[in-house]
């Protein structure tokens, strides 16, 4: 369904901002 690829996408999104701002933060350090 369009609303599972959706909602799927919201959550990879999440995921990868989170993702991102550990890897920035460890580079920080």
């Amino acid at each position: 369904n369009v609303r599972d690829i959706g909602f799927y996408l919201l959550i990879y999104k999440k995921k990868l901002r989170n993702f991102l701002r550990r890897i920035k933060g460890k580079e920080k350090r």
